[in-house]
């Protein structure tokens, strides 16, 4: 696992001992997968941001409705520190405005993450990197003042004052890294835009592709990893999909994509979770998710007289074959995207025939109040005439359209009858 980047823990902390239990299973979780051959590179990961671990919680939740919960608040930020304290794993929380920065700044939180809400407002986002620069420098302050008094003779010069230390080696007003999902609508210039306000702080930065309103948007992504290589890219797939069932194949695609980690809502008893329930595995689920084999090597189906752009030449020495056996798998990889970026589009072309069909349906039940036949063969034509005008501009086959068309006409009236 160490050289991806799993965020795991629940939607929102709601109480001391849910997030306890759960970052104790997640920890045993964590050490059942740990790969006895992890190198420091592998560990090092990418950006500054280590492989490994994070522990996740909200404790500020900026929902949609006010009815709903909206976080346990400050006072949770305690519980994270526990975590971090008594098992030894860093912990993350989503913060949206300066206060919550300096609060998760004073109490050692690791990581913090600005939410989809949050990253549409890029004046906010400028605010939580002016706050964050503002702790830090605060904190570059605090310890030259303390550096001045910790160094009464030379053996105790050689270590840190705890203040300066901090806990659990993060020290305080300042953050191991920063997380920053894409914003709610589909705008990489927005999302490439946060990020470098944060990257002004000097702090590490990942970004987090959690999509657009339960639908991936994987071209906002790969035009992100494309745009910006050197940025860790998560996957959240709890957000993209809304729904835990449909978690592990979005899961086996970041594998196969490339994605850097993964960021998943887990919690202990997922049905009994005050915000949302539908998406979070339990650790039971995580487990076998992150155990599945997924081929991650997919390029091994690569056939390379595929690629045009490669001439493999069978004299070749031993470091020729590398770099085109690299120019190979970059090449797969693209193809990767390209095909999840088709799939979604299929998935939203039927999604719009479901609901062109249930319109149709409306429509049936008006026309036999009303006594009104139910083929209109001029209305028909004009739709039909309409579409072959659309299918010319955009260079695609009369007969085609003409095909697709007379099929869903053919389905519409089924539905009607």
């Amino acid at each position: 696992m160490s050289n991806k980047i799993y965020i795991l823990g629940p939607c929102a902390a709601e109480s001391e001992e849910q997030i306890m239990t759960i970052a104790q299973e997640l920890a045993a979780v964590i050490n059942a997968n740990a790969n006895e051959n992890d190198n420091e590179e592998e560990v090092r990961g990418k950006n500054g941001v280590p492989g490994g671990t994070i522990f996740r919680a909200g404790i500020w939740k900026p929902r949609t409705s006010p009815n709903t919960f909206q976080g346990i608040g400050e006072q949770g930020l305690k519980w994270l520190q526990r975590v971090q304290d008594e098992l030894g794993i860093d912990t993350a929380t989503e913060v949206s405005n300066a206060e919550q920065v300096k609060a998760a700044a004073n109490a050692h939180i690791a990581y913090i993450w600005i939410g989809a809400r949050t990253s549409a407002n890029p004046i906010a986002v400028e605010e939580i990197a002016n706050a964050i620069n503002a702790n830090v420098n605060a904190n570059v302050n605090d310890n030259a003042n303390v550096n001045v008094n910790v160094n009464v003779n030379e053996e105790e010069g050689r270590g840190e004052s705890e203040e300066v230390r901090g806990k659990n080696g993060v020290p305080g007003g300042t953050f191991k890294g920063i997380g920053i999902k894409n914003p709610v609508n589909n705008d990489v210039s927005l999302w490439i835009g946060n990020i470098e306000r944060l990257e002004r702080t000097g702090l590490p930065i990942m970004a987090i592709h959690r999509g657009c309103n339960h639908h991936p948007c994987w071209e906002m992504a790969y035009q992100l990893r494309t745009l910006r290589p050197d940025i860790p890219l998560l996957l959240d797939p709890s957000h993209i999909s809304g729904d835990r069932r449909l978690i592990p194949n979005l899961y086996q695609t970041g594998i196969q994509l490339g994605y850097d980690g993964f960021m998943i809502e887990v919690h202990p008893n997922p049905q009994q979770a005050l915000s949302d329930a539908k998406q979070q595995l339990t650790p039971e689920e995580l487990a076998e998710l992150i155990n599945v084999n997924v081929n991650d090597n997919a390029n091994d189906n690569v056939n390379v007289n595929d690629n045009a752009n490669v001439n493999v030449n069978v004299n070749a020495n031993a470091n020729d074959n590398v770099n085109v056996n690299h120019n190979v798998n970059a090449n797969y990889n693209d193809l990767l995207w390209l095909r999840a970026m088709m799939d979604e589009q299929d998935d939203a072309i039927w999604a719009m025939i479901d609901k062109r069909m249930q319109i149709s349906k409306q429509i049936g039940e008006w026309k036999k109040v009303h006594g009104v036949d139910i083929v209109q063969p001029t209305r028909y034509q004009d739709i039909l005439q309409r579409r072959l005008e659309w299918a010319q501009a955009h260079h695609i086959s009369d007969q085609t359209i003409q095909q697709i068309m007379d099929a869903i006409h053919e389905e519409s009236v089924r539905v009607q009858s």
